[in-house]
């Protein structure tokens, strides 16, 4: 019994011992606690692994140069908060660490539009430039590209593809202008910048020839090359400095080799001043005034905007005999009609087109009757029109009492002769009769065109007769700058009014004949 009890007892130590042995493999004793084997395992692998992920992704500091970013804190973003970008990524130059995607988005745009301010941009074609400041600047940006590659960036260091870079953390968003909400901006650079050409044209006349203004190109700006310069300037990151627009040239029509080429005299005219002293110093002055003009293709030239006022003592001009209210009285600026007259004639030689002519109270007699042209400043004016396509220069020469008119331009081919043709029309005895005039172009001898110019209607009255009516000045209603009594005329006198004749009937209409030039009437027109 005795020794089978001791059995028992031993087994039971036996027993009990494996029990405990079994213990001790599944649990560590610390103090009174016991830890089972499997947490300690756990925490040593997780340990393991967070000195390993720390070797890993601070290797780019460990010169100690640069912080390392807040990975952990990063890492429960991903878990817990959605995604983040990581501390030092920036895009444009915006931090956009701890962000979400949409916040980052407007932290760009935000960024842009606070910096509006510090631009300030010149942009130049030529001689001209405008001044483009912020204020007036309306940004598009699109950063749906570059918030993309940030985040796959930031994906590819949490899965371990890589390692944090500050190098490869900066991205960059194309930054845009927005052209719709820009137009009316864009429209007017290109408006202050864009050039036309300028045709050569005549700069005078010397005893070298006739001298000419050079061409000038002139250069096109579109509004789509305006934009891209804006865009380009604004991505290369500056804020201030200048654009030399893009642009391209445009060339003059008109060269002065062109010029030279086609233009001579195509009319000429010249009368003779018998007039006083006082009205031949006005036609001298107002030859003066005009010489030199210019009419540029379809352009009009006035003769009253040449002279200005000639009724103002101010503008130099001096009393002379003029006719107002069918009188002969003294008025300022008699005499010029002499020198609207020349000029008269010599465009319709020139076969300009006559836009605005009045003919004077009383024929004169320096040329043919329905060939006079009266002014008075500003209701009665001689205007020509430039129907060529080349410019017309317009000489005139005042050389003591004689007056004479060039006029330079490119010849017409069409015709090689004009004549001239007046004729009475009407008559009412003792108060008018009206004149017919006529410029015929000529081709091979033969008409091509019988053209009826600005009738004329002259008075039949006395002249010398008193009239209460009478009013001294030009530039009086009714009133006619002139002087009748030798100024308007060529070695006649004032008494050179056609007197009323005999009432003849009005002859039977017959087809226009073609006559033989006569050598008065006939300008030669260079082939």
């Amino acid at each position: 019994m005795a020794n089978n009890s001791l059995k028992n007892e031993n087994e039971g130590f036996v027993m009990a011992d494996a029990e405990e042995s079994a213990k001790s493999k599944k649990t560590f004793s610390l103090g009174k606690f016991k830890i089972p084997a499997i947490i300690i395992a756990s925490v040593l692998v997780v340990i393991a692994l967070f000195f390993g992920i720390m070797h890993f992704v601070s290797a780019p500091w460990r010169s100690g140069e640069k912080p390392m970013p807040k990975l952990l804190a990063d890492v429960g973003m991903y878990q817990g908060m959605g995604f983040r970008y990581f501390d030092g990524v920036t895009i444009n130059g915006v931090d956009v660490g701890g962000m979400t995607k949409n916040k980052a988005k407007r932290a760009i745009a935000d960024a842009q539009d606070d910096d509006k301010s510090a631009y300030s941009i010149k942009i130049t074609a030529r001689d001209k430039s405008y001044q483009l400041e912020g204020k007036d600047i309306v940004f598009s940006i699109d950063s749906s590209d570059a918030l993309e590659q940030a985040k796959a960036y930031c994906v590819s260091i949490m899965r371990g593809e890589t390692v944090f870079d500050y190098s490869k953390s900066a991205f960059k968003v194309d930054v845009n202008i927005d052209t719709e909400k820009m137009a009316n901006v864009i429209a007017d650079i290109q408006n202050q910048l864009k050039q036309a050409p300028v045709n050569a044209t005549f700069k005078g006349v010397s005893a070298a020839g006739v001298q000419f203004e050079e061409e000038k190109d002139g250069i096109n700006i579109t509004l789509e090359n305006i934009k891209k310069d804006i865009e380009t300037f604004i991505a290369s990151g500056q804020k201030t400095g200048e654009i030399i627009a893009t642009n391209a040239p445009v060339s003059a029509e008109i060269t002065v080799a062109k010029l030279k080429e086609k233009i001579q005299i195509i009319g000429t005219f010249s009368t003779t001043s018998t007039a006083s002293a006082a009205s031949t110093k006005n036609m001298k002055k107002a030859m003066e005034m005009c010489d030199g003009s210019v009419i540029e293709p379809g352009a009009i030239w006035s003769f009253n905007g040449c002279t200005g006022n000639s009724n103002l003592a101010s503008g130099g001009w001096v009393p002379a005999k003029v006719i107002s209210g069918g009188q002969f009285i003294n008025g300022y600026g008699g005499g010029i009609c002499q020198a609207s007259t020349t000029i008269y004639n010599a465009a319709l030689r020139a076969n300009l087109t006559i836009d605005t002519r009045f003919n004077h109270t009383y024929p004169s007699t320096y040329c043919k009757v329905g060939f006079d042209a009266t002014v008075d400043y500003p209701s009665k004016d001689l205007k020509l029109k430039n129907n060529t396509g080349y410019p017309v220069y317009i000489q005139c020469i005042m050389d003591g009492r004689q007056l004479k008119v060039n006029i330079y331009g490119c010849p017409d081919n069409t015709y090689d002769n004009i004549t001239f043709e007046s004729s009475t029309i009407k008559r009412v005895p003792g108060s008018y009769y009206d004149v017919a005039a006529y410029r015929i172009l000529w081709k091979d001898g033969k008409v091509i065109k019988r053209e009826q110019l600005i009738s004329s209607r002259y008075s039949l009255k006395d002249p010398n007769a008193s009239s209460s009516s009478s009013e001294s000045g030009s530039g009086s209603e009714g009133s006619e700058s002139g002087d009748p009594s030798g100024g308007e005329s060529s070695g006649g006198d004032s008494s050179s009014i056609i007197p009323d004749p005999t009432p003849t009937p009005d002859p039977t209409p017959t087809p226009d004949p073609e006559p033989t030039p006569s050598p008065d009437d006939t300008v030669q027109q260079a082939a």
